[in-house]
């Protein structure tokens, strides 16, 4: 069949992709707020509009975009950098946020009366004995439903802003690569298996699963392959597609490693000479954001690394001095220095600022220890307030958080806590205060246990976190991004 006969059958209800649709976020963010945004406009439309004057309408408008309600709730562009501010998109501004929406007495109405609406919602749920995040379906009253969409709102803004400024300057870099320098944006399919039509019995339980690993490089053309030359001044990039089919069906940093390989292995056999990878990939903490393929940017090295925090925050990590990474919470390519590789007089200010992070070996991963990596412990990350996860096997709980009252101890005789555990001498331990979920709030909020000194194990820490403060009112947001670094951690603990 060819393609017009192809375009020729195809059905009505199909239509052809426009630029439009292919700038859209699939991401988990944007496919719950883009859900409860049109959620709570049909509800605002069918039960508030018909009740209220022209005048109050303005006060309660129905938006039409995702995005018209998400500048609503922040300051006006910085006019220098034709941007919003950074304070606002982090929600650290005073003068903004989501309490500037106004939402009729209906809409926050818990009330036996109130009409019953139906809504979906990102949750985990169980399947094969593996944690997985879809949309779940949910019934309840008008209040449930906004008090949720205000919360997803809170963090809504700030990462379409990032999601569209990563584009940009994924675009802005490809229009201006440099000479020697390659583009490869890395992603994972999921695991295939082979079917055949008429399957023999034996084979059924012989099935093989495949990974798929797709890898775009983007490229300056070579004369030699491509029959034109790429100047500066008038550049050529080539597209490329490559695969990597193997049966190893674990997506970590191995096979991530490999992949880097086999990719400076063929732009080396077209003569295609590279100084500079520009990697784009995911979040995934167990992939290219593992805390051991940060190291392999610097260096070759067989050892375990301790996880850099906020690692999934990261969205520019820069080869820097040995033992060391400079990252960017953003990455910039649209001013001529980053461009050109000085990325230390960048001139882009909207972006936040640069910070060096060290590379600390685990003790308990390294293959072959030497005297420097015994002085790295785990009292070099944390001091007293740094909120800690905490690994548990209990059913109603994934894990539990506990705000740190000083560095981890070895215990000189044994004690009790004031929850009633015990510990015997010489137990490694940290001494802090637990956190209990504060449902009146948000899902991801927290108040300090305050009266009750806990004691727990040094090797039960699965995440820190030295960014999380305890408010003036002892409470404590989670971030979303911190929340999923502790699941998958807890994921990457139970494969």
């Amino acid at each position: 069949m060819n393609q017009r006969t192809f375009e020729r059958l195809k059905p009505f209800f199909v239509r052809a992709a426009s630029p439009k649709d292919r700038l859209t976020c699939c991401c988990r963010y944007h496919v719950e707020a883009k859900s409860l945004f049109l959620k709570c406009m049909e509800f605002r439309k069918k039960h508030i509009h018909p009740q209220l004057s022209e005048e109050e309408k303005n006060k309660f408008p129905v938006y039409e975009h995702l995005t018209d309600i998400a500048v609503a709730t922040l300051c006006g562009k910085d006019t220098t950098n034709d941007c919003f501010n950074k304070a606002c998109l982090d929600r650290k501004c005073t003068e903004c946020g989501v309490r500037l929406l106004d939402f009729s007495d209906q809409e926050l109405s818990d009330h036996p009366e109130a009409p019953t609406v139906s809504w979906e919602k990102c949750e985990y749920i169980t399947v094969h004995n593996k944690r997985k995040l879809t949309l779940v379906r949910k019934c309840s009253k008008p209040y449930e439903m906004f008090a949720h969409f205000k919360h997803v709102l809170d963090h809504f803004a700030g990462h379409q802003f990032r999601a569209y400024w990563q584009n940009a300057q994924l675009k802005s870099l490809k229009e201006n690569l440099p000479q020697n320098n390659c583009i490869v944006i890395h992603d994972y399919s999921e695991n295939y298996a082979c079917k055949e039509r008429v399957e023999v019995q034996s084979t059924y339980f012989q099935r093989t699963e495949v990974t798929i690993h797709v890898s775009i490089i983007y490229r300056n053309s070579v004369l030699e392959l491509d029959g034109v030359e790429s100047f500066p001044d008038d550049p050529c990039i080539i597209t490329e597609h490559f695969f990597v089919i193997s049966s190893d069906e674990k997506h970590d940093q191995c096979f991530t490693s490999k992949v880097q390989s086999l990719v400076k292995e063929y732009l080396d056999s077209i003569s295609y000479n590279v100084n500079v990878f520009h990697e784009f990939t995911d979040g995934c903490t167990v992939q290219y954001k593992s805390r051991n393929c940060f190291d392999t940017i610097n260096r070759n090295s067989v050892k375990a690394y301790k996880p850099i925090p906020g690692i999934r925050s990261l969205h520019q990590v820069l080869n820097s001095e040995q033992k060391k990474l400079t990252v960017r919470y953003l990455s910039c390519y649209s001013c001529e220095e980053c461009v050109n590789g000085n990325y230390n007089m960048c001139t882009n200010n909207a972006i936040g600022r640069k910070e060096v992070v060290p590379i600390r070996p685990d003790d308990k991963g390294t293959i072959d220890d030497d005297e420097n990596d015994n002085e790295y412990t785990m009292s070099d990350l944390i001091v007293e307030g740094t909120v800690l996860a905490l690994y548990t096997d209990e059913e109603n709980a994934e894990f539990y958080l506990l705000r740190a009252s000083s560095c981890p101890e070895k215990l000189r005789t044994s004690e009790v806590d004031d929850w009633g555990v015990s510990f015997r001498k010489n137990t490694k331990i940290i001494r802090g205060q637990y956190f209990k979920s504060d449902l009146n709030r948000s899902e991801l909020s927290y108040k300090l246990i305050r009266r009750n000194q806990a004691i727990v194990p040094e090797a039960s820490v699965i995440y820190i976190s030295p960014q999380l403060r305890v408010n003036s009112r002892f409470a404590l947001t989670l971030p979303e991004t911190v929340h999923l670094d502790i699941l998958s951690v807890l994921d990457e603990m139970e494969s």
